[in-house]
């Protein structure tokens, strides 16, 4: 049930059961019970590394840079050309923030855009005051600064604004894709779907009215990917922000060509079938033509498992017992691929316990191989938004929540991969404009 309470900070009250129960609410939902601890938790998705990533790095992080100022290849070499070794982390958080960085915590969702080759950000990553809009920005490379997209005056057609949604860039159609997420202003759950034009710079709202019977439901902390070889937009899991027990595990298909969505979840669910799930993540492995699922909070400890969608059926990927060399179960982390080597990286998150991680992944879908990178990594954070940044071999992380969730994050860091011999195009292999 919706009340009409004022807005707290999710990721404070996300610690704290206690803290959350006296808060007295969450984004206007009710009060939730110690098993909702990680509720508040907005995850990023969306978009890896090859072995040579895993060696050790001593070296500390270069100093971060004064806006104007540049630092090698993280000043937008194309060729992916790095001013840092390859399996490496770097600040690129100037010293001092211009006006339009973003706000700092967490919710704000990442993607890479192939048509402008460079990574963006869409949605605040938390609304002190409750924003009517969403804000899209562009990470610029160049000038290690964001640049704000969003046109004054905005206009007639903008998503509004949200938290918790879920972006992917659909390179067929060149465009970025945002379903869904939790509206800010008027507090709910929303399953809008919403498409954003680089050609024209302008958002078409895809939702139609009414909606047919087909159609997902509200829900936020959900994942999107999209699938290059069927040409799809996946959608699993998320929160539907109904019930304090209540979690979603159903699979959803987006066709850009019939503009329609189709349930792909079976009934009843086949024995091989991911537990619900929310703050989980997910991304196309282009060269195995499957879409990985990573952890997730389902009501009690997070979850440690890696799922695969072939777009028939899911198969569990994860051991057990689960071996010494996996990453401890977590939820709200980030994770991106990289197509060139079909490898991916998770970072960050929280525990079963409520810690909050640090610790950087690599894991091989080919031989199902996880491996600790042991590097310098950022502070410790969870519902930070990461993507791959296909032009310059680049994860590109952004904002989150730190220890303990007392500290809002607006730092930016990139994770440099070695660079791929033939660069891939829109982000994976992903077929040719049409």
């Amino acid at each position: 049930m919706l009340v009409a309470r004022k807005p707290i900070d999710l990721a404070r009250a996300s610690v704290d059961p206690g803290r959350m129960r006296r808060a007295g609410a969450i984004r206007g939902l009710t009060t939730l019970p110690k098993d909702a601890t990680a509720l508040a938790v907005l995850t990023a998705l969306t978009a890896c590394g090859s072995a040579d990533h895993a060696s050790n790095v001593a070296s500390t992080p270069p100093p971060t840079l004064a806006v104007g100022e540049k630092g090698g290849a993280a000043g937008g070499s194309p060729s992916g050309s790095v001013d840092s070794l390859p399996g490496t982390w770097t600040n690129r958080t100037p010293s001092t923030l211009p006006m339009h960085w973003p706000l700092p915590g967490q919710g704000g969702q990442l993607a890479y855009d192939g048509a402008r080759g460079a990574v963006v950000l869409f949605g605040d990553p938390r609304d002190r005051p409750a924003r009517e809009v969403g804000t899209l920005r562009e990470w610029n490379s160049s000038l290690q600064q964001w640049t704000d997209l969003t046109p004054t005056p905005l206009p007639a057609v903008w998503p509004p604004s949200r938290s918790g949604h879920a972006m992917a860039w659909d390179s067929r159609r060149r465009r970025l894709v945002v379903f869904g997420g939790y509206a800010d202003e008027q507090p709910r759950a929303l399953n809008d779907l919403w498409a954003f034009d680089d050609a024209t710079g302008t958002w078409e709202n895809m939702t139609p009215t009414p909606l047919p019977p087909a159609w997902p439901s509200p829900r936020f902390l959900h994942a999107l990917a999209y699938d290059t070889a069927r040409d799809r937009v996946i959608l699993f899991g998320g929160f539907p922000g109904v019930s304090n027990f209540e979690r979603l595990a159903d699979v959803w298909e987006w066709g850009g060509d019939s503009g329609t969505w189709t349930n792909a979840t079976p009934d009843p669910l086949p024995a091989s079938w991911p537990t619900e799930r929310y703050s989980h993540t997910m991304v196309y492995d282009s060269k195995r033509q499957r879409t990985v699922v990573v952890g997730g909070y389902a009501g009690g400890p997070s979850l440690g498992d890696v799922w695969e969608w072939d777009g028939v059926q899911f198969v569990d990927r994860t051991p057990s017992p689960l071996p010494a060399n996996w990453p401890a179960p977590r939820s709200s982390h980030a994770m991106a691929y990289q197509p060139c080597t079909g490898t991916l990286i998770v970072f960050g998150g929280q525990d079963s316990q409520g810690t909050t991680l640090g610790d950087t992944w690599q894991w091989d879908g080919t031989l199902n191989f996880w491996a600790k990178l042991t590097v310098p990594s950022p502070p410790a954070r969870r519902g930070a938004g990461m993507a791959y940044d296909d032009a310059r071999s680049r994860a590109v992380l952004f904002g989150g929540v730190g220890d303990y969730g007392e500290l809002d994050l607006s730092d930016t860091w990139e994770y440099a991969f070695s660079p791929c011999e033939v660069a891939g195009v829109d982000g994976g292999g992903n077929p040719p404009p049409r």
